[in-house]
């Protein structure tokens, strides 16, 4: 990151509050079903059935394994297989999955939103 004309080597990953850089970062990760198969980890794109969509902030990793046309290309997060929520405060090496806790039912509607709107939404917001 450029700032005062130097060259700073910052993270680009932020807390939601501060205003630099990305709130959080995503990825995704493709299977050919619920179970595990011979191609589970390379499956051909017309064999993929599930696309699991992931969105990793300083304090979690949220996951959720949805329905996926790959003819579309398209996720139907309607129909939600299964999710994952890790606490990288109390739970760094991501042992306990706590998305079905009740506890933990308001953090998982947030973070959904946001995985759902996606990275672009994620991006640091821009000065006027």
């Amino acid at each position: 990151m450029k700032k005062d004309g130097k060259l700073h080597f910052v993270p680009a990953l932020h807390d939601d509050d501060e205003d630099e850089g990305k709130s959080a970062v995503f990825s995704q990760y493709p299977r050919p079903s619920e179970y595990p198969q011979q191609d589970t980890d390379l499956p051909n794109l017309k064999d993929i059935k599930i696309m699991g969509y992931t969105m990793r902030t300083h304090h979690y990793r949220y996951t959720e394994w949805v329905k996926f046309d790959p003819t579309t290309f398209t996720a139907d997060f309607m129909t939600v297989h299964a999710r994952e929520l890790y606490l990288h405060d109390s739970d760094p090496l991501e042992i306990y999955n706590v998305a079905d806790f009740p506890l933990y039912h308001h953090l998982v509607e947030r973070l959904r939103v946001k995985l759902i709107a996606g990275w672009r939404y994620a991006l640091p917001k821009r000065s006027s």
